[in-house]
């Protein structure tokens, strides 16, 4: 028998491979298991065959010739001998995937696991333009110095964390920066050497949606020079992002469910967070929740412990928030609070890895660990599949009974925990971990909505080549009783008003967080009529003015105002430029445009193929013309344009060239378009 499967072995690797797999654009589901639902030992097609989907096993092709003198396949009913024999891409797979993998995707070639997101997603794999740039990433993989492993040696060493000569266990967990999701396919923006990487999906879905020109790395305290990257096209972006290829093979080796990964210094590799009892995968807290729940779950563990990480691997590729926006608004409110959060999971009694609620639950300081939830889900199902099944944290009964419900379109990965939760592991001890929103609101505006130091002196240059600013108060315009720490300015205020951080957060808290009805912080009759709505764009974090205002402050002065002189990077007491003169000049990038309506499913559902008395149509398109004053828009399935910008240019050119108007110096500086209940979309009837 050994003898045998020696020869088999020995046949195999002299058979050429069939070319298939060069022509797969795309496959989203590809099963990789024979009639006994094991992955292929010796997967095997002839040199003719073209069909993707299927294969057999060498042993079995082999029993044919030898009965026959022929093998007959199935799918392209020709005969072929052993000469004709060639392997099936599916070889590689032992190589390179789990060993309980059932299903992978294959994108331009190259082999993937089997990803378990929305449509939305991976259609994007679809489009010529990313078919094109694939190919070109994966002849990009990224070098060694800036690979997962390297990256955390890195770290290991300038911080000097690494014991000599003991095993160093460093934590990583494979999520995505962007939105929280597993990484199937991992990528980096090239220059950032943050352990943390993106979903290639995620960004694709980021591009699609052309809200932005550009896109900022997300990882607190990137210090990547380029880390700002352009996405105004699908080649822009691709032009900015690496593979990287020690992340996908640690993925692709690992199990479906697994985010949470080890890195062994003295190994330098990484590991998955699970370990083998007699050749049996196990993982400690699905362990933990059987062994304590072992009287009520009828079916052996490696059963039990199969379906909770099928339903944990369906729940960490999920997106809920694109369905329910009005839980995505919730947690945004939530995202800046600061919070006490119990990390001690009350089914397992473990410390929770991967936070997850219900989207019915209130309270933001209890979660549980998605696999404890999941176990619970799990065992309730296979008591008894009529019942409802209740949120074990709120008690909230889900629709439907346990076959109808579908625990992914329930329960979601606490994105603002999850972010923060692995660059503090003091709760591991203590089981309660501070979640510092507050501070974590202070360091988003130092880090991203800044008009930082540089901008500004560039703004104030031109009109003041000296560079001395006059700052008229050192107190905070909407609380006078407040001294200015930390500066914002409130960019479309026409007199520039700046406001101290504490003040500002203190009407957030006023207001639950819940901009839906506007702030007002200033009292002038622009920021009264129009208060702010979006954070994004209206508040930037004034740099100059922080950095001038902590000299003045360790001067010991007691005056109430103050002036700089940047040149100099002194305080000065001659004449200056005042700061709201200054600021006027000041260019800082802010959104534009109109709100992408790419996720909105009704929106979405006009511009779909619709059957009409037998046939398919779509519309492409829709144009509103003249809405005002020689403005049109148009709605498409990628969202909605106007001739806007052009219109005002137009506008503003007339009248230059009117003489009576001429004279009154009249520009049209901005103007905006608001489509509230817009009937085009309200009344558009397809039904036929």
């Amino acid at each position: 028998m050994i003898q045998a499967n020696l020869d088999l072995e020995s046949f195999y690797q002299q058979l050429p491979e069939n070319d298939v797999l060069k022509t797969i654009a795309y496959e989203g589901d590809l099963k990789i298991t024979n009639t006994s639902n094991k992955q292929f030992k010796y997967p095997t097609v002839s040199n003719l065959c073209l069909h993707p989907k299927t294969c057999y096993e060498l042993e079995f092709i082999l029993g044919e010739i030898a009965e026959k003198s022929f093998w007959k396949c199935e799918e392209c009913r020709k005969s072929f001998v052993k000469e004709d024999l060639c392997k099936d891409f599916r070889y590689k797979v032992q190589n390179e995937f789990n060993e309980f993998v059932t299903n992978i995707m294959i994108i331009e070639g190259k082999l993937f696991n089997k990803s378990s997101r929305k449509a939305r997603y991976l259609n994007h794999f679809t489009n010529p333009q990313v078919k094109i740039h694939m190919r070109g990433l994966y002849q990009r993989y990224v070098a060694t110095e800036g690979s997962i492993n390297q990256i955390i040696i890195n770290e290991l060493k300038k911080s000097q964390k690494i014991k000599t000569g003991t095993n160093q266990r460093i934590q990583y967990w494979a999520f995505c920066l962007q939105d929280k999701v597993k990484i199937t396919i991992p990528v980096r923006i090239i220059g950032c050497n943050h352990p943390e990487c993106y979903e290639l999906t995620s960004l694709l879905q980021v591009q699609s949606q052309k809200q932005e020109q550009f896109y900022v790395c997300s990882y607190p305290g990137c210090d990547n020079p380029r880390k700002k990257i352009d996405i105004s096209t699908i080649e822009n972006l691709f032009s900015s992002i690496t593979i990287d290829e020690d992340l996908l093979k640690i993925i692709k080796q690992s199990s479906l469910s697994s985010m949470k990964f080890v890195f062994n210094y003295q190994t330098q590799k990484f590991e998955e967070d699970v370990y083998r009892e007699q050749g049996q995968i196990i993982d400690p807290v699905i362990q933990k929740y059987f062994l304590k729940n072992s009287k009520e779950i009828k079916v052996a563990f490696a059963e039990f412990q199969k379906q909770v990480l099928s339903l944990v691997a369906q729940v960490c590729q999920n997106d809920l928030f694109k369905d329910q926006p009005n839980l995505e608004k919730l947690l945004a409110q939530h995202k800046f609070r600061n919070l006490e959060i119990n990390m001690k999971d009350k089914q397992t009694d473990m410390i929770i890895e991967q936070p997850v609620r219900c989207k019915n639950c209130t309270n933001f300081s209890t979660c549980l660990d998605l696999k404890s939830y999941a176990c619970e889900f799990i065992k309730r199902k296979l008591i008894k599949q009529t019942d409802l099944f209740k949120c074990p944290i709120c008690q909230t009964p889900f629709q439907g009974n346990m076959v109808q419900s579908m625990l992914q379109n329930y329960i979601y990965l606490d994105q603002n925990l999850l972010f923060r939760m692995f660059k503090d592991l003091s709760y591991v001890n203590t089981t309660k971990f501070q979640y510092l929103g507050r501070q974590y609101m202070i360091q988003e505006f130092q880090e991203r909505q800044v008009l930082t130091k540089t901008e500004y002196i560039n703004a104030l240059t031109p009109k003041n080549p000296s560079q001395k600013v006059e700052f008229k108060s050192i107190f905070c315009s909407f609380n006078k009783n407040q001294k200015l720490d930390i500066p914002l300015v409130l960019f479309n205020c026409p007199i520039s008003t700046v406001i101290d951080f504490d003040t500002f957060y203190l009407q957030l808290e006023k207001c639950n967080f819940d901009l839906s009805s506007g702030l007002i912080l200033c009292k002038c009759q622009t920021c009264n009529t129009t208060p702010i709505k979006s954070l994004s764009g209206s508040i930037f974090y004034h740099e100059a003015f922080d950095y001038a205002l902590k000299k003045y402050y360790s001067s010991n002065s007691k005056s109430m105002s103050f002036s700089y002189d940047f040149q100099k990077d002194t305080l000065t007491n001659s004449g200056a430029l005042a700061d709201t003169a200054a600021l006027k000049n000041a260019q800082v990038p802010k959104k534009m445009g109109f709100l992408d309506m790419l996720n909105e499913e009704e929106y979405q559902k006009i511009f779909g193929e619709k059957k009409l008395e037998g046939k398919t149509f779509q519309i492409l398109s829709i144009t509103q013309t003249d809405v005002f004053d020689g403005i049109a828009i148009t709605y498409n399935k990628d969202g909605i344009d106007s001739n806007i910008v052009e219109r005002k240019e137009q506008m503003n050119a007339n009248l230059k060239n009117d003489q009576t108007l001429k004279q009154y110096n009249f520009v049209i500086k901005e103007m905006k378009l608001e489509l509230n209940n817009n009937p085009i979309v309200q009344n558009l009837d397809l039904k036929g």
